[in-house]
């Protein structure tokens, strides 16, 4: 993928759930076209294993 983001760029959400939100490039995956946003986040809810507790996360998550 060819693009002119980079680490530490200012985006700013324009479609979907999180539209209007600004946060900065944390990670850029140009292999599948994605980046990570600080501050753009999704929940997760976990279901408990005898090595983890369960519950609801936080996780970063990708965008085009």
């Amino acid at each position: 993928m060819k693009t002119k983001l980079k680490k530490g760029d200012l985006v700013r959400i324009i479609s979907g759930q999180q539209r209007g939100k600004q946060g900065l490039v944390t990670r850029l995956d140009r292999r599948h076209g994605r980046v990570f946003v600080e501050g753009i986040t999704a929940v997760k809810h976990v279901k408990a294993t005898q090595n983890a507790q369960g519950g609801i996360q936080t996780i970063d998550v990708s965008m085009d």
